[in-house]
């Protein structure tokens, strides 16, 4: 699986954790990997589990800091 298509993947399984509901973000590292591993095949280290949470989470700051500007310029 090449580089984008590995974030693009993580990122939306993230979404899923995150839209379940029953998972706290900060330690979503490990259900990513395993995540990963079942449906995907892809064996994730700790460190780049714990980078793609990082980049999803600072994407996710960014989106919100984007949304929150368009609707005080609304």
């Amino acid at each position: 699986m090449d580089s984008e298509t590995l974030t693009r993947t993580a990122f939306s399984l993230l979404d899923d954790i995150r839209n379940s509901g029953k998972i706290n973000m900060y330690g979503a590292s490990p259900y990513l990997r395993r995540y990963m591993t079942e449906w995907f095949d892809v064996k994730l280290t700790n460190s780049q589990s714990r980078q793609l949470l990082k980049q999803w989470m600072e994407y996710n700051n960014f989106l919100a800091r984007m949304e929150q500007e368009v609707s005080n310029h609304g």
